[in-house]
This record gives structure tokens, C-alpha cells and sequence, in this order.
């Protein structure tokens, strides 16, 4: 083919895209353009079902990561309350003995009373020697529970004090603060709450 046949062909593919309408023109561009963005939507679509997919496993990692103290805590029974020992015995809380303060006018039994305990008890607790004798301003040490004070002995223990009165060792441990249960010192004031009649 020469060249002069080439530049004819040429001139005749020309006129003959000339000849096509316009409309034909630019329903092919539309075609085009709608492509794209099919194509366009299509991949944000599908990016997106992938990242919701994906948030399980990442919420599930996040949790993970978190601290100790922060992850939800697992569900606990709670503490037994006091007076309350696991074999379903009753059995006193800690004693924390409170502060009163003596007013004129003033009697061991009535401080008792108001306290709800006996008065031996309190003449116990505090070692008074003349019950009689209270003075206004003193202070004394009032048990929210009837019992007696044991001194310790030499060679004693805790446990062997706590079978003695038929009382729970933790229960003496918590009544009297004690630090070291194996270790007690001689002429120790322990409180014993009453567990029964005749303790």
C-alpha cells in the first residue's frame, strides 16, 4: 500500500466518525464516565463490608490489651458478714471498742445500760478497780459486746486461749487487732467476747 492510498483511507476514517451523530458520540463518554464510578462505589462498598468485619476482631483485641485493673471484673460472692462463720455458726465480728467519755452524774451501770452490756463487763474492760468512783472527763473503753478480758500467760498461744473459751481463732485474732497471732507477748490484755452463758 503507498502512501498516497494510506492518506486516503485516512481522510475517509475521518469523515466517517464525522458522520456518526452527536448523540452516539456522547452516549459512549456517558458509558465511560458511569464505568468509573461503578467501579468507584463498587470499591468503597466493598472497604467498608471488610472494616465492619474487621471491628469484632479489633474490639476483641482492644479488650485484650487493656490493663488488669480496668478489664471487667469477674462476679464475686460477696464477704460473710460479721457474725457470720462458713459452717453456718454464729460467731461475733471484730470488737472495736468505743470511746465514752464520763459525765457527771454518771454510774457504771448507766453507762452500761445505755451500751447494752453488763457492767461487769465494763468494770473489765477498763480494770477499774472502784467502780464506784467514776470521775467526770475520764475515758472509757466501751465493747459493743458482753465478755471478759484474759491475760496472757506464759507459754500460751492464741489457738490454745481460743479453744479454751470454744471461740473462733480468727474471730479473737480480729476482736483484739492482733499482728502475730505466733507471736503474743506475756500480760497481753485480750478481749473474749461471750459466746454463751457461763464464758
Amino acid at each position: 500500500m503507498d502512501r498516497d492510498e494510506r492518506l486516503i483511507r485516512s481522510i475517509l476514517r475521518q469523515r466517517e466518525s464525522r458522520g456518526r451523530p452527536l448523540w452516539a458520540r456522547q452516549e459512549t463518554l456517558v458509558i465511560a464516565i458511569g464505568g468509573v464510578l461503578l467501579i468507584a462505589v463498587l470499591a468503597v462498598v466493598r472497604a467498608s463490608f471488610e472494616h465492619a468485619a474487621d471491628e469484632p476482631a479489633a474490639a476483641q483485641r482492644t479488650v485484650a490489651a487493656l490493663p488488669t485493673a480496668i478489664k471487667p471484673a469477674a462476679a464475686t460472692e460477696p464477704p460473710p458478714a460479721a457474725g457470720a462463720r462458713q459452717d453456718g455458726v454464729a460467731t461475733p465480728g471484730a470488737v472495736r471498742p468505743s470511746r465514752y467519755v464520763v459525765q457527771a452524774g454518771d454510774t457504771v451501770q448507766s453507762i452500761a445500760e445505755r451500751h447494752g452490756i453488763h457492767a461487769d463487763t465494763l468494770i473489765a474492760v477498763n480494770d477499774l478497780e472502784d467502780a464506784d468512783l467514776l470521775q467526770p472527763g475520764a475515758e472509757l473503753e466501751v465493747p459493743p459486746t458482753d465478755g471478759r478480758i484474759y491475760v496472757v500467760a506464759a507459754g500460751e498461744s492464741l489457738r490454745e486461749i481460743a479453744a479454751r473459751y470454744d471461740l473462733d481463732l480468727a474471730v479473737l485474732i480480729r476482736t483484739n487487732d492482733v499482728r502475730d497471732p505466733d507471736h503474743i507477748a506475756v500480760g497481753l490484755r485480750l478481749f473474749i467476747p461471750a459466746m454463751r452463758s457461763g464464758t
